[in-house]
């Protein structure tokens, strides 16, 4: 039998890369502790706080938001929720990205406030022309990505159909994810006082594991507006509801969009 040779530099190589896995694989390891450490400190924290009677439950908040992308298929490009066969496929390039803000209250009598959509617009125009305000159960407003940020998320709080000072002037805890678009600025911290409210962060990266209102509220959101969506997309093709030569649905426009968002929460 012949014998392999195998070259010293080629063996480094291979120790090498096994200890650059090894690594990976520690500080992975070591993240996901770290996370779930955070999050038992979090908890347990809260819990000594409930019992101390220093938190109410009733002034308890969550506040989150999801992205949507709205993409436009063309006749050649369709796909729907629960295809078992990829004969067509949603258009990735070219989708219109818009945010929800969901508010939940805590307590015995918890809600689902009105939703904020945050509308991809460059000049942050609002109100945008023609899409009036006034929608039932939806509010909007618009920010060059289509998503929160330090701009937008202070009008969040100045906006009187998404949040308010409480009537008995207790003061509001509103829990958040440890995203930036929460950071203080003058702006957000003289509107926080106006409405008696503060943010607690939660411990980064932990969303999936101790933010109630994605985990439930926004998950059973967008999976509604996933059902109406595609149902209307249907109805459009069915009606050869086709932009002239661009082989994509025809827009329905961002008064829809509000529409479908007050119906989905």
């Amino acid at each position: 039998m012949n014998e392999v040779e195998l070259n010293p530099i080629d063996l480094s190589v291979m120790f090498e890369f096994a200890d650059y896995s090894d690594l990976q694989r520690d500080l992975a390891h070591g993240r996901e502790r770290h996370m779930e450490m955070s999050v038992a400190y979090y908890l347990g924290k809260l819990s000594r706080e409930f019992h101390s009677g220093e938190l109410d439950e009733d002034m308890l908040e969550s506040v989150d938001e999801t992205l949507f992308i709205i993409n436009m298929d063309n006749d050649y490009t369709l796909g729907f929720q629960g295809d078992q066969e990829v004969k067509y496929a949603d258009v990735v390039s070219g989708g219109q990205g818009m945010t929800m803000i969901v508010r939940l209250t805590g307590g015995r009598d918890a809600l689902i406030e009105t939703p904020m959509i945050i509308f991809q617009n460059k000049d942050c125009m609002y109100p945008i022309r023609g899409v009036p305000d006034d929608i039932p159960g939806v509010c909007y407003r618009t920010g060059p990505k289509g998503w929160n940020d330090t701009l937008i998320f202070p009008q969040w709080c100045k906006e009187n159909r998404v949040i308010t000072r409480d009537r008995a002037d207790r003061t509001r805890i509103i829990y958040m994810d440890n995203c930036s678009c929460y950071n203080e600025t003058p702006e957000l911290t003289a509107t926080l006082q106006d409405i008696n409210a503060i943010i607690r962060k939660l411990p980064p990266n932990s969303t999936h594991l101790c933010q109630p209102c994605d985990s439930f509220v926004i998950e059973k959101i967008k999976q509604e507006w996933r059902t109406e969506w595609e149902a209307y997309k249907l109805e459009m093709i069915k009606q050869n509801m086709w932009s002239v030569g661009s082989r994509k649905l025809l827009n329905p426009g961002n008064t829809f969009f509000l529409k479908l968002a007050a119906s989905s929460v």
